[in-house]
């Protein structure tokens, strides 16, 4: 009975991903792995969503953008847009219907081995705003990321900022740093 519950669930998430009416899309090259790497960010914190990290590499078949090579590594982009998407969909942090986001993928040319991370968002919630967005720069990628709410005085009071840096060595590893 379990494992009829969790290819339900799989096959729903399934199914709204490829329900997101966009000609743009594009089919991934072949990966023979996909991982999904955590980077601490206000979107995981607020609306923490272990099913994303286990069905993600299963879901993601298809690209809309496809970025400069960096290193030993092919870029690929992947927009996921909430409101489109059913609400309580895997794939949208339990509920969230006001969330653009992006899925940034690393696919290494030689092993066809990849990595996935979000690499920008725009989340409002209630009356906080959080948005994060990514620079590719030689090696690396900057995601800098913040957060706001209505203060006192009817102005913007930030609440969070930072920055994640993550460094493509020489070796094709991934340093990643937090600021």
């Amino acid at each position: 009975m379990k494992l009829k519950i969790q290819l339900f669930l799989l096959l729903s998430c399934f199914v709204q991903l490829y329900g997101q009416k966009n000609l743009d899309s594009k089919l991934l090259p072949n990966l023979k792995e996909l991982k999904y790497i955590t980077i601490t960010n206000d979107l995981e914190r607020i609306y923490p969503n272990a099913y994303l990290k286990d069905s993600l590499p299963n879901l993601i078949k298809q690209y809309h953008k496809q970025l400069p090579d960096i290193g030993a590594y092919n870029l690929y982009l992947v927009k996921l847009d909430c409101h489109k998407l059913a609400i309580n969909s895997c794939l949208c942090f339990n509920g969230v219907s006001e969330l653009n986001y992006e899925l940034l993928i690393l696919r290494n040319k030689n092993t066809k081995k990849a990595k996935v991370f979000i690499a920008s968002y725009e989340l409002l919630s209630d009356s906080e705003f959080y948005q994060m967005s990514y620079t590719i720069k030689a090696n690396q990628i900057i995601l800098k990321e913040s957060g706001a709410t209505e203060g006192e005085n009817g102005q913007a009071e930030v609440i969070s900022k930072s920055k994640h840096t993550i460094k493509i060595l020489k070796n094709g590893a991934l340093s990643i740093s937090t600021h």
